[in-house]
């Protein structure tokens, strides 16, 4: 499941700055690639958005995203927490971002801390296949 950061600043209507909004062009372009794993070429849109709006939730929330499938996980840790308090209202946002808080306790093999946020994020999602797949396996640990 993906939202997309275009779909919100059209919910944020024109409370954005020029910035901000550039910033979340650069995010949807970043997200493009990501999805089309194309990993180091989507950092570098990220990374060029925060520049732009250094409190991109969707940049963050990316970051730790790549970071998470290059198993290095104390800097995906560290994109999530810096992301959290930006967290937008959204369901499937939320979601997403428990889920990726998730998937990160599980990295470092902290599977009750992967079960809460599991949890956590289908409270938001009731039906979300792959959380409930990754509950279902920690489960039997």
């Amino acid at each position: 499941m993906s939202v997309d950061a275009l779909s919100m600043e059209k919910s944020m209507g024109d409370s954005l700055s020029p910035k901000q909004r550039a910033s979340i062009s650069l995010s949807e372009l970043g997200r493009k690639k990501y999805l089309n794993g194309r990993l180091e070429m989507a950092v570098f849109d990220f990374q060029k958005s925060l520049s732009l709006d250094p409190n991109n939730f969707f940049s963050m929330y990316y970051l730790a995203e790549i970071q998470l499938r290059k198993y290095q996980t104390k800097e995906a840790f560290l994109w999530l927490h810096k992301a959290q308090p930006l967290l937008p209202s959204n369901k499937s946002w939320l979601a997403e971002f428990y889920r990726a808080l998730g998937d990160a306790y599980e990295q470092v093999e902290n599977y009750q801390q992967a079960r809460i946020q599991y949890a956590r994020a289908r409270t938001f999602i009731a039906h979300h296949p792959e959380i409930d797949r990754k509950l279902e396996m920690l489960m039997e640990k």
